[in-house]
């Protein structure tokens, strides 16, 4: 079975990341990332590269040199509210038209803004302009300095009412607001949620979170909604897709694995 892992993590020089891939034994880098695809039979990689300091659109330059190393990478880049400048819009455009930028990420709780503050809406009406998805993290954090306020998924149901033409992808399905987050996919026809980052495989709460995402599963009652992601370096490809695999039902794991993020992404 092919798959797209649609929520990975590219910025090889932070640390926290990097100290996280070495306990987990993953080979962090370029050279790295092929080798584990490759053995999981990973087509492509919606990559995402976190340098909060930086100005809108975050590390385009960066993710741009990687899809050129490695053309299986989908390139996402950040929205820095704090920092954009008059050039912002005019440079995310320009790069989503040359097939630079194929996904656009709010980082909520890293930056101390909700998911609706004015300074998104401009980049949320792109998004829609060139039917490209945005990513919103929602749910815990790798920060102590992030404020998990600011991230409850149920924010999401404020502009995806509001942006009728966007699809918003809630990321990590709102751990640890699951259900939360399940309510605001289900009721949205333009709200979907990768299945990143629940849990670092082998935890006691491994079996208590396959649980619960099989009752989101059969609450959003749509398997077209949800889409495969590992949050790679932090669990390796092979476990999260074995856990994945016993959280969903076999007969639905082809759109969770493959059809719906080819969808959504346009591959």
């Amino acid at each position: 079975m092919r798959i797209i892992d649609a929520h990975i993590h590219t910025n090889f020089n932070k640390k926290k990341l990097a100290d996280i891939a070495r306990i987990n034994k993953i080979s962090f880098s370029l050279k790295g990332l092929k080798e584990e695809m490759q053995k999981n039979n990973v087509a492509n990689v919606v990559s995402i590269t976190d340098h909060f300091e930086l100005e809108t659109p975050i590390a385009l330059k960066e993710i741009t040199a990687q899809c050129k190393a490695l053309s299986s990478i989908i390139p996402c880049v950040g929205i820095n509210p704090d920092k954009i400048s008059k050039e912002s819009l005019k440079k995310t455009e320009e790069a989503i038209k040359k097939g630079k930028i194929k996904a656009l990420k709010i980082y909520l709780g890293y930056y101390h803004r909700y998911v609706n503050d004015k300074a998104y809406h401009q980049f949320y009406r792109l998004a829609a302009k060139y039917s490209i998805p945005v990513i919103i993290h929602t749910g815990d954090t790798l920060s102590e300095n992030a404020k998990l306020k600011y991230t409850s998924p149920l924010s999401v149901d404020d502009v995806a009412v509001e942006f009728r033409g966007t699809n918003f992808i809630i990321a990590h399905i709102g751990n640890p607001w699951i259900e939360d987050a399940a309510a605001v996919v289900y009721k949205n026809p333009n709200v979907y949620a990768d299945l990143s980052g629940l849990i670092i495989t082998g935890s006691p709460l491994e079996k208590r979170l396959s649980k619960r995402l099989k009752n989101a599963f059969y609450y959003i009652d749509d398997p077209s909604k949800l889409l495969y992601g590992s949050d790679w370096p932090i669990v390796s490809m092979k476990k999260y897709i074995r856990f994945i695999k016993k959280s969903i039902p076999a007969k639905y794991h082809k759109n969770i694995f493959y059809l719906n993020a080819k969808t959504l992404f346009r591959i």
